[in-house]
């Protein structure tokens, strides 16, 4: 089961910008990745306002793509934000 997540159309055009915005930075930053570039799992969490738990079961349901650095799970950005408009659309095709 996906999860829900509705956001208002304000709250939306904020996500839109901010994956925007890091798309832009990141292309003219080049390729590298920097920690600025990553989420933390606990990021995540009080992001999305949910507990650790529920965020493994996301990440096993692949409804948000993360890497692994020296055992320990991050969030690129701007896939984190891609990942979170796609979401919403997807619920609200329902």
């Amino acid at each position: 089961m996906k999860p829900k997540f509705s956001f208002s159309e304000g709250d939306y055009m904020n996500l839109h910008h901010i994956a925007e915005d890091l798309l832009i930075s990141s292309l003219e930053k080049g390729v590298a990745i920097q920690k600025s570039m990553l989420l933390s799992e606990d990021d995540v969490c009080q992001i999305l306002q949910i507990s650790p738990r529920t965020l493994r079961k996301y990440r096993s349901e692949h409804f948000f793509r993360f890497i692994k650095l020296h055992g320990r799970i991050y969030f690129l950005k701007l896939t984190f934000y891609l990942d979170l408009l796609k979401l919403n659309e997807d619920s609200l095709e329902y």
